[in-house]
């Protein structure tokens, strides 16, 4: 018999945080459980610890697989090699610095099956070390099955991928990208597209840590344009789905999809070279950039000062 529910972990590069993440996966209230964790040739103890935390739950100890990858393939193909490997009827993910409450997959289980769903959303705790930064909710609406599927193509929501259990079948048509920068949102609209039916749960059973002191959090400019071109690439992969699937240049799905590596490029705005960058970017979106009010207000004003060429001034501004 197949266990109720699989859980994908990549690891790389997490031995400060990867107990707690195993500790409140192997907690679980739900018995019936697969866990994968992909080693994605991680250069740290991650694994080391993994196996040491493992022996505090025998229970869990025959229904987790390790899998390790002959060379770094970066986390989409992560996921993907997790995919490939799971027996469960529901698929989610977790990374690996994040956790997890103890009823987590048994409510979200209870209410696919209950509600015969293919996709369940619940929202997201971003925390830190101090507390509570932020929570990412629909607050207490209660959105149909084809409005949440809306707001998940659209963006209007959290597009992570480890707040959302997903029926293992829905995966055969899911394509993963090449590269880690906004791949969730990539791969989230691929789910809630194939998805006949989704639900929603308003609690935050996620945490997603926020490492405020990390390098990642302040990248330098070679790194921030890496990002760019992997958001970039993601980007036309999103395109080329939405378009392929009747969705016209004008429709919010496009629109964010354009948008987003136009956003990672913002930091960069303190040089002319990038500048012309985001104007050649997509350049059929700039203009709606600036009136289209289904854009953030700060997206929308950041716009504006990158086409009339004062962001710069106000990156100094900002930066004093």
């Amino acid at each position: 018999m197949n266990p109720k529910v699989s859980v994908i972990v990549p690891v790389w590069g997490v031995e400060k945080y990867i107990e707690r993440c195993a500790r409140s996966l192997f907690g679980q209230i739900l018995e019936d459980m697969e866990f994968i964790f992909v080693d994605d040739c991680t250069p740290d103890n991650s694994i080391t610890i993994l196996k040491e935390v493992m022996n505090d739950y025998p229970m869990r100890i025959n229904q987790t697989k390790i899998i390790t990858h002959s060379h770094n393939k970066g986390l989409p193909q992560a996921r993907k090699t997790g995919v490939d490997a799971v027996t469960g009827e529901y698929v989610i993910f977790c990374d690996s610095d994040d956790y997890v409450e103890k009823e987590m997959y048994a409510t979200m289980y209870d209410y696919a099956v209950k509600n015969h769903c293919d996709l369940v959303h619940c929202d997201i705790d971003v925390v830190s070390d101090t507390g509570l930064v932020k929570s990412l909710t629909l607050k207490k609406t209660q959105p149909s099955s084809e409005k949440l599927k809306r707001l998940i193509i659209d963006g209007d929501i959290s597009n992570s991928l480890c707040n959302k259990l997903v029926r293992k079948n829905i995966f055969n048509d899911i394509i993963f990208p090449q590269y880690g920068m906004n791949e969730d949102n990539a791969v989230a609209i691929q789910l809630a597209y194939y998805s006949k039916t989704l639900g929603y749960i308003n609690h935050s059973f996620y945490k997603a840590y926020f490492n405020n002191s990390s390098i990642s959090r302040t990248p330098g400019e070679t790194q921030q344009y890496k990002k760019f071109q992997e958001s970039l690439e993601n980007s036309r992969f999103m395109v080329d789905f939405l378009a392929s699937k009747g969705y016209n240049e004008k429709s919010k799905a496009m629109l964010r999809a354009k948008m987003r590596p136009k956003i990672v490029l913002f930091m960069l705005m303190n040089k002319a070279k990038y500048i012309k960058t985001w104007r050649q970017t997509y350049p059929e979106v700039n203009c709606m950039s600036l009136t289209d009010k289904r854009l953030p207000l700060g997206v929308r004003v950041r716009s504006f000062l990158t086409l009339t060429y004062l962001y710069p001034l106000f990156y100094k501004f900002i930066n004093k």
